[in-house]
């Protein structure tokens, strides 16, 4: 049998694809193939996601790390035999964040030897913090992933109080304000 969905070497811009593929032949009719769907990181089946369906088509329920790279096979059995799809399909996660809703900023507050975590960035996202006299103390002024790590004890950033404004290309924008402490 074949797998189908999603094709080889596909980007995905869906965290729960369907996954799909022909039904398996079976020399014995009479009993209805289990299968097996195995998802993994690409190159690494020690220790794949596993999924059993009784069709030829399911959706994880749980969403899959976003650009992450996986590889999926499938293969069925009857109780007396297992078939095993030939192929591996190579695919790729690339859910592009729509909105800066879900942006987090922590640990706040942050201090001397801690990172400020910037997580939910959409593809194409600038980041510019402002002490609190309103100067531009660090700018960050395109960001293609969905976390960035500032590491604080490599900037000049004294103890104090800093607005951070995150913006996209859509022309969305989030502010906020966190504490450092040295």
């Amino acid at each position: 049998f074949n797998l189908l969905l999603p094709v080889d070497n596909e980007i995905l811009n869906v965290a729960t694809p369907l996954f799909s593929w022909t039904p398996s032949t079976d020399n014995d009719p009479w009993e209805n193939p289990i299968y097996t769907l195995e998802i993994a990181p690409y190159g690494d089946f020690s220790n794949p996601m596993v999924f059993w369906t009784d069709q030829t088509a399911y959706t994880p329920l749980s969403e899959l790390k976003n650009f992450t790279d996986y590889e999926w096979r499938v293969y069925a059995s009857d109780g007396n035999s297992i078939t095993y799809s030939i192929e591996t399909f190579h695919f790729r996660t690339s859910v592009r964040v729509t909105d800066l809703s879900s942006v987090n900023v922590y640990p706040n507050p942050a201090n001397n030897t801690s990172e400020l975590h910037f997580t939910g960035l959409s593809e194409h996202t600038s980041i510019t913090l402002y002490n609190i006299a309103g100067n531009v103390v660090f700018e960050l002024p395109y960001w293609y992933k969905p976390e960035y790590t500032l590491i604080l004890s490599d900037t000049d950033l004294k103890s104090g109080i800093y607005i951070y404004v995150i913006k996209d290309d859509k022309n969305n924008k989030k502010v906020g304000k966190f504490a450092l402490i040295r």
